[in-house]
Order: C-alpha cells, then sequence, then structure tokens
C-alpha cells in the first residue's frame, strides 16, 4: 500500500487548471474576504491536522526506511 502523502485538489478561486495542496486550498477558502465563523475556522483547523498527519506520515517513513537499512547492515537483532 502506498500513501500518498500530497493530496491535489483544483482550487476553486484560480482560474488556472493546476491542483494545489488540499490543506493550502482549505486556508484560502477560511481567509475570503467576509468568511468567517465556526466553518472558515474548521477549514484551517481541517489544515492544521491534515498538516500533522502528513508530518507523521513521513517520519513513520523514514523511521521505516532507517530500521530497514539498519537491519541490512545487521546494526539490529531482527530475529528476536
Amino acid at each position: 500500500m502506498v500513501l500518498e502523502i500530497d493530496m491535489l485538489v483544483k482550487h476553486p478561486l484560480n482560474i488556472e487548471k493546476k491542483k494545489y495542496p488540499i490543506q493550502d486550498v482549505l486556508r484560502d477558502l477560511a481567509s475570503q474576504e467576509h468568511g468567517g465563523g465556526v466553518p472558515y475556522d474548521q477549514m484551517v483547523i481541517a489544515a492544521d491536522y491534515i498538516d500533522a498527519l502528513e508530518g507523521t506520515i513521513k517520519a513513520m517513513k523514514d523511521l521505516a526506511m532507517l530500521t530497514l537499512h539498519a537491519a541490512n547492515l545487521d546494526l539490529i537483532d531482527t530475529k528476536s
């Protein structure tokens, strides 16, 4: 299973056909003029949460790679 870290979506406020990270789009939508209140605050919270989750996923991938590398070099005991 491959976890894609950057989920890209079309930006509804941008006329270009490019896709952007979903958390950037959420923050842009939340910071619109006259955009305030609970729904907009929740968009920012969701964007921050996505950033935190992506950071955790990257750290776990890095740890898994280091563990595999250490096992290949016989630096850790994998038989116990």
